[in-house]
């Protein structure tokens, strides 16, 4: 009867292990994607969405930059629309690639659904240069929300 039962027991300690696998395998810290990925963001300055939004017709709150690292010496930066008025896109996020620094930027250029129609930074550009698939976009929005 022991025999029996200890076998039931070591056939499902065998099962649970195959099933369910061992954790100390994987990370070791199931938050460590999230810490690299908030590690990333910069805090935009007010002022810096201020310029972004300029006679758009909207404000922009809740800023962040995230450096690409698909080119070279440019940020993704993402913000949150307010004072939207008869736009009405309050809450949506917009984002922009910014060439150089982003204190004195050489290039801005609105990425996406919303950086691309509701802004007029680079919209009128025939060579955009950025791309919803490079490295910052998403992790830009991301920060945001």
């Amino acid at each position: 009867m022991i025999k029996k039962l200890i076998g039931g027991v070591l056939v499902i300690g065998v099962i649970g292990v195959v099933l369910g696998g061992d954790d100390t395998s994987t990370n070791s810290n199931p938050n460590s994607l999230e810490t690299t990925q908030a590690s990333r963001c910069e805090k935009v300055e007010s002022t810096f969405l201020t310029e972004l939004a300029s006679n758009d017709g909207f404000d922009l709150i809740n800023g962040y930059a995230v450096k690409s690292n698909d080119l070279a010496n440019a940020f993704y930066v993402s913000a949150e629309f307010t004072n939207s008025g008869a736009l009405g896109i309050d809450g949506e996020v917009a984002s922009w690639l910014v060439g150089g620094d982003l204190s004195s930027p050489s290039y801005i250029e609105g990425v996406g659904g919303f950086g691309e129609e509701y802004s007029s930074w680079g919209s009128a550009s025939q060579n955009k240069q950025g791309s919803a698939f490079d490295d910052g976009y998403s992790e830009s929005r991301d920060c945001v929300k």
